[in-house]
């Protein structure tokens, strides 16, 4: 039977909510698995590892029935009730569950039998458990779905706290195992009390329209309870297999550096399971905001990820001991190779979330089935070899299928895959260090490593996550206008969205004034999709009137390129920075300017002194060195790269600075990454021009150059670079035309004509984008208006006209900041000594 889709409400994407649910799945993985790790671990120091090993079999086979009996019903749910209009409700599903739990309670106190005598009596005192999950699973699921996690883990904290106290009872009274196994299920029928009770009190939730059958639920639910078993198998088969193999003092120690593994994995899972239901609220898989999210997530967990492992690599063997007892020190090296299997296996688990959210679970099923085949292959083949170190290599490599697997499903809407990992790496690895080389004990050492993180994600790595989180808190407050040369740029949308580079650039621009011309019009949403046609090799679609520029990630800017005087820009504020320049703003800004007789010109300028300096030179000259020793002598910015110039002289056009790597050398900001990658895109250069003959390895060495190039450019505000830095307010004709020349000044033509037609002239080498967007435009939409770019020749006049009426001096330049201050240095006293004779003139 063919279930009738719903209609999907908006993903509705909180920040705030995502925090505050994740922090209760903490508690809740904290509370609740960690209670339960107690009880393993209290097992493992009075009774030995002997009986830690018996324990361990019994209670993984339990807990891969006890998971299994909800067939996933429970995430169905979560995700259905998350929608506007629900396929399934409560009522039908609590029924199903209750029964389903009841017959695997059943099937396990039957294949107790196959074990010792003593195993039977343990898996007929677990049963009770086993038939409970599926209920309290699904009433949890109701939590989940109204987004109010804080009852799951009031919940969870309640029948943990139970069991453990139950379970230290029976440990005292010499109950052994089976005291323990009886203890777990005591504390199952409480949460499950607990959370019926919480359940009742809690507004009702939205019924299903129509009345779907327990066939139908059954049937859908079925891949997502296929995930759950085969996870519960992937996960715990390893300790099975060993029991058959090895000793059990044996499956101890693996078992020890396993759990560790799994509850860690388990615990920053919880951010990813925290936003199923804001994604179970996506369109699809094209759903921007999906996309954005998801990088954001991902972003985040890959940091939390490596830092984690990276500490349980430094302390794998104190912690073991520690942790489990002196008994279990040999577990310290298994559990340090293990820790490689964190960041695959929390990557995954947030690929598999999303693959529910948008009814993809077949696609998870497929990927989680194809791992476990791979993994029981793996350990049949080493485990007779290697034992242990055979489990270990058997749990890596099926991880790395895992995650190779998940990343293909999820290619639509994940991030690069070469997104943010050398900066996690890089702090992973001095989490790691802090945590090997500082003495004492080991809650010293992780408290070490945990303070060099959380000092690490707020000065560098999470600084643009930081600043989302507080400005959504507390929002700047965005003006209604701001002026750019002779356009007034509108600006609507909420405030809270000036978190984004692009809006907080926007806003730093000098007020409005008077004098305008011309407008233009910018709303910031994150509802445009990116829908339409897609250009090929341009970041672009074409959709009725308008083009669609969309970023890596899938966020998109509306450009109505036919009517920029009267329709708005549709912007996403977090749409990438390189993207909204090379596609949205400059562009825009360059047919806005032509249309009121200005121009968009490459240049540097800086006012000093009252007298405006425009620095001109080719690209990775010295340009921006030269105008960040000038703002240190107490220069104002007027642009940097491109300005905005007319006939009465130059404005402001941007804030952002482009930072490459001699000017980021040059203050501070050129790493050891840096180094590597300015020398790595040097030598596939050089490379390329060797291999000339073979053209098509030739371009793929220079793409791989661009691309590294690329990669070291830095777009950020002025006044983020240079305190107290001002941006000039007015506009004013060029006083002196700085040429840089890197040649030594001697091949240099200063003609004012040939230099205009050279600065004009970029605009079409460096700023291909306006011309690709025209002519994409008229040639997909004819007879819909047009897009009035400015000619070449327009240009020139207005460049040549003002480079006349200024003063021109060339100066030879290098890769030298001796010789960049003693450029600023000389412009500094020029503007004093000319000052000085219009003074006297006066």
């Amino acid at each position: 039977m063919n279930v009738p889709q719903a209609p999907l409400a908006g993903m509705r994407f909180s920040t705030s909510r995502i925090v505050r649910n994740t922090a209760a799945r903490v508690v809740t993985a904290t509370v609740g698995q960690g209670m339960k790790g107690i009880i393993a671990i209290l097992v493992a120091r009075q009774l030995g590892a002997a009986a830690f090993g018996t324990f361990s079999i019994v209670w993984t086979v339990t807990s891969i029935a006890a998971y299994y009996s909800a067939l996933g019903i429970d995430n169905l749910l979560t995700r259905e009730l998350s929608r506007r209009v629900p396929l399934i409700d409560v009522r039908r599903t609590v029924p199903i569950v209750s029964w389903i739990g009841a017959s695997s309670a059943l099937l396990l106190i039957a294949g107790g039998f196959f074990f010792t005598e003593d195993m039977a009596f343990a898996f007929l005192v677990a049963a009770p458990y086993v038939a409970l999950t599926a209920p309290i699973l699904v009433l949890t699921a109701t939590f989940d779905a109204r987004e109010r996690m804080e009852f799951t883990s009031l919940a969870e904290a309640i029948e943990a706290t139970v069991s453990l106290i139950a379970a230290v009872f029976a440990l005292r009274l010499g109950g052994g195992i089976v005291g323990v196994l009886a203890a777990l299920s005591f504390g199952r029928s409480v949460g499950v009390i607990t959370a019926w009770l919480m359940h009742r009190r809690l507004p009702p939730l939205p019924t299903a329209p129509t009345t779907v059958d327990w066939r139908t639920i059954v049937h859908t639910s079925l891949p997502i309870g296929g995930v759950r078993l085969l996870t519960a198998l992937y996960y715990r088969a390893d300790i099975v297999i060993l029991g058959l193999v090895v000793t059990a003092t044996q499956v101890g120690l693996y078992s020890a550096a396993a759990i560790t593994v799994m509850l860690v994995a388990d615990g920053l899972s919880e951010l990813g399971r925290a936003a199923y239901p804001s994604f179970s609220r996506a369109s699809g898989r094209q759903d921007p905001e999906l996309r954005a999210s998801f990088a954001l997530i991902w972003k985040t967990q890959l940091y939390l990820t490596l830092a984690a492992a990276a500490g349980l690599i430094a302390l794998g063997g104190p912690l073991a001991s520690d942790v489990f007892g002196a008994e279990f020190t040999a577990a310290g090296p298994l559990l340090a190779v293990m820790a490689a299997s964190l960041v695959l296996r929390v990557l995954g688990n947030l690929g598999g979330i999303s693959l529910y959210a948008v009814d993809r679970q077949a696609d998870r099923l497929s990927t989680v089935a194809a791992a476990t085949v791979v993994k029981l292959l793996l350990l049949a083949l080493l485990v007779p070899l290697f034992q242990l170190w055979g489990a270990v290599a058997a749990a890596i490599l099926a991880d790395i299928v895992y995650i190779a697997a998940m990343l293909w499903f999820v290619r639509s809407f994940r991030p690069r895959l070469l997104m943010d990992w050398v900066p996690a790496l890089v702090t992973a690895l001095l989490v790691g260090s802090a945590a090997w080389l500082t003495p004492g004990p080991t809650a010293v050492r992780v408290a070490a490593g945990i303070v060099v993180f959380l000092t690490i994600i707020r000065v560098v790595s999470g600084k643009a996550l930081v600043t989302m989180v507080r400005d959504k808190i507390d929002p700047p407050l965005l003006p209604d206008a701001v002026q750019v040369g002779p356009i007034l740029v509108r600006l609507q949308g909420t405030a809270d969205l000036s978190r984004a580079v692009i809006a907080r650039s926007l806003a730093q621009l000098p007020p409005a004034a008077g004098g305008t011309t011309a407008t233009l019009t910018i709303a910031f949403s994150d509802t445009v999709e990116a829908t339409g046609t897609e250009v090929y090799g341009y970041p672009l679609r074409r959709s009725q009137r308008t083009l669609i520029a969309v970023d890596h990630a899938g966020r998109t800017a509306q450009l109505p390129l036919g009517s920029l005087a009267t329709d708005p820009i549709i912007l996403d504020p977090h749409l990438e920075t390189d993207t909204f320049q090379s596609w949205v703003q400059l562009p825009i800004l360059r047919a806005t300017l032509h249309r009121v007789g200005w121009c968009l010109a490459r240049m540097t300028v800086v006012d000093i002194h009252g007298r405006r300096i425009a620095i001109v030179a080719d690209a990775a000259t010295g340009k921006t060195r030269v105008a960040l020793a000038l703002l240190q002598r107490g220069a104002t910015f007027v642009g940097d790269d491109w300005v905005a110039l007319g006939p009465d002289g130059v404005a402001a056009a941007c804030s952002l600075v482009v930072l490459r790597d001699q000017t980021r050398q040059a203050i501070g900001r050129f790493n050891v990454i840096d180094r590597i990658r300015s020398k790595t895109a040097r030598a596939l250069g050089f490379a390329a021009k060797r291999c000339h003959p073979w053209r098509k390895f030739s371009l793929a060495l220079a793409y791989g150059e661009l691309m590294l190039w690329r990669w070291g450019t830095e777009v950020v505000d002025i006044k983020s670079l240079v305190s107290g830095v001002e941006i000039a307010s007015t506009i004013a004709p060029i006083d002196l035309v700085a040429v840089l020349d890197g040649t030594g000044g001697d091949n240099l033509n200063i003609d004012c004509d040939a230099m205009a037609e050279v600065i004009a002239s970029r605009a079409i080498i460096d700023l291909p984008s306006a011309v690709a967007l025209e002519a994409i435009y008229r040639a997909g939409m004819p007879g819909n208006g047009s897009l009035e770019m400015p000619h070449i020749d327009d240009d020139v006049a207005l460049i040549a006209a003002a480079l006349r009426s200024a003063t021109v001096e060339v100066f030879a330049i290098e890769n030298s900041e001796q010789v960049v201050a003693r450029v600023a240095d000389h412009i500094v006293r020029w503007t004093t000594v000319d000052n000085d004779v219009k003074e006297r003139h006066e």
